[in-house]
């Protein structure tokens, strides 16, 4: 197996977390704040979630739990920052509906 560096790995998953995001978004078009203050709302959550996430990864790796390093990536990680990037264009598409934009 190929060895790849950290921060290669950590790219790819911010890429792959904005790819399932983007895709959230685009499949579930319906679903989703409408008003800017439950975009803000939203916003806010996934940057509370982001801000926890160092936290939550010394709890998961602290307590000896097997494949600790999966978890992290894979249980808190991706879903945190999909998370992020879906309140994100939550936000932008409630900002260009303001704006007049298309819906």
């Amino acid at each position: 197996m190929l060895p790849i560096p950290v921060e290669l790995f950590v790219a790819l998953m911010f890429v792959g977390s904005a790819l399932l995001a983007g895709w959230t978004l685009t499949r579930f078009h319906r679903l989703g704040p409408r008003t800017l203050a439950g975009a803000l709302a939203t916003s806010a959550a996934a940057m509370i979630l982001v801000s926890g996430l160092p936290s939550f990864i010394d709890g998961v790796l602290g307590s000896g739990i097997p494949s600790a390093r999966l978890i992290v990536v894979f249980g808190l990680a991706v879903p945190t920052y999909t998370y992020f990037f879906v309140a994100a264009g939550w936000f932008m598409r409630v900002l260009r509906s303001m704006l007049g934009g298309l819906r």
